[in-house]
């Protein structure tokens, strides 16, 4: 993550060169902060990525220290770097800073964080940029394993003895996503916010174990019973920054479930989906101008059900989907803000279970076909949407939701002989109108 002071000053955080000092000294008698490392490795990489400050005149960059004795107790203090003395013997740096007051340079960033841009900048930053890779781990910033949930295991999503329980007995996502982005601020407006993420060897199961014991009549669905839960919550590493009193930025990463069910009599089965997205698969959000925003591969998404009922007496309408959010959070503090989410809900899954009895063999007319069973309609669907939860630009507070992608996918009836004691009556099950898929967690889009 690289972020710039106005007139492009490198603004390089103290913390990322923690794991590489055994001391750190901020108050100096004569305005100069100590670095002492702790190997000749990191004391020569030091000395490398901060040579351009003495070979040039005009060399210095911007120090935002957040240890202890630097600054204000837990607040980050800027430093200006104009120039460094060496001792080798210690393997201490001596730097030349001036407390920098953040009313001086606040107000205008430029952000990066994913890949190295060097564009605006001079070729002795440049060279700084390319010497600071080893220091900023691209491959934690830019590729990021969510890691949420794991194979196997079990939670309880919904309990209830006189009506439904729901446990998710194999709900997690795998692989990872490489994320790049941009922000900058000019005179404390936002000029510019993307954020693109694609997938790596990423692919999500969702497979839901319900037991429904509510007695209605058969012929007759019951209430509908919907609910929603969090299942994990966790911050994307290295991509989080603040600056007290002026600046916030943040990318947190969520895993939700939802669901809807209807039922007549009582049934016990297995359903769920395995979804994964190709890795060509990108998404570029432009959150200053949407229209400019952009979605590409996601078509090879592959979706496989996973179907299996053990009881079944009448009817049963079920509609779940897990949600993957990116939550993204720019705050300048008393000026502009952006809290937006990604949300891709992957995957979406709406089941109609209806049994039935037919005298000469439910699924088939073979020699001791069994007279009853259970026929599912079943619709598959990712869908990714982004939802802006709040802007405030000059004052201005804009709330909507948009819908990037949505891929669906409506499975041939299938038919499962099952035996159900007591329908005797034959029927040629009418299996009716999907539920739709809870929405709950999005917001619908509006006109604007």
């Amino acid at each position: 993550m690289m972020l710039y002071a106005p007139d492009g000053l490198l603004m390089v955080l103290l913390e990322y060169f923690d794991h590489l000092t055994s001391a750190i000294d901020c108050w100096g008698d004569d305005g100069t902060m100590s670095l002492t490392f702790n190997s000749t490795q990191a004391y020569e990489y030091a000395l490398q990525a901060w040579g351009f400050v003495n070979a040039n005149a005009n060399g210095k960059f911007l120090l935002i220290a957040n240890h202890a004795g630097c600054g204000p107790d837990e607040e980050r203090q800027a430093y200006i770097i104009t120039s460094i003395r060496e001792d080798a013997a210690s393997l201490t740096t001596y730097l030349a800073a001036n407390v920098a007051p953040w009313s001086d340079i606040g107000g205008s960033y430029d952000l990066h964080f994913g890949h190295i841009v060097t564009s605006r900048h001079t070729p002795e930053r440049r060279g700084l940029i390319e010497k600071l890779k080893g220091n900023f781990d691209e491959t934690k910033t830019a590729d990021f394993d969510p890691e949420l949930g794991h194979p196997g295991e079990v939670r309880n999503i919904w309990h209830d003895d006189n009506r439904l329980m729901l446990d998710c007995i194999d709900c997690f996502v795998a692989g990872s996503f490489h994320l790049i982005g941009a922000f900058e601020t000019h005179h404390w407006d936002v000029e510019e916010a993307t954020l693109s993420a694609s997938p790596k060897a990423f692919n999500a199961t969702v497979e839901l174990q319900a037991k429904i014991t509510r007695t209605d009549k058969l012929d007759k669905l019951s209430d509908k019973i919907e609910e929603k839960a969090d299942l994990f919550s966790m911050p994307v590493p290295d991509l989080g920054i603040e600056i007290p009193k002026v600046l916030k930025l943040g990318l947190t990463l969520s895993y939700q479930i939802g669901f809807s069910t209807k039922v007549a009599g009582s049934a016990t089965f297995v359903l769920g989906a395995t979804t994964s997205l190709p890795d060509d698969a990108i998404i570029t959000v432009d959150l200053k101008d949407l229209q400019k925003s952009s979605w590409t591969g996601f078509e090879g998404a592959a979706l496989v059900p996973i179907f299996d009922v053990t009881e079944l007496s009448a009817s049963v309408k079920f509609a779940v989907f897990t949600q993957v959010d990116l939550a993204f959070g720019i705050d300048i503090i008393g000026h502009d803000s952006l809290d937006v989410e990604l949300n891709l809900k992957i995957p979406q899954l709406s089941t109609n279970f209806a049994a039935g009895y037919k005298e000469k063999g439910f699924c088939n007319q073979d020699d001791g076909a069994l007279m009853t069973g259970v026929i599912a309609t079943t619709a598959l669907a990712i869908e990714l949407w982004l939802e802006v939860k709040s802007i405030i630009e000059k004052k201005k507070n804009d709330l909507y939701s948009y819908k990037f992608f949505n891929l669906t996918k409506t499975l041939d009836e299938h038919c499962a002989p099952l035996s159900i004691p007591g329908l005797t009556i034959e029927t040629i099950p009418s299996v009716s109108e999907l539920l739709p898929i809870p929405t709950q967690l999005i917001t619908p889009p509006v006109d604007r």
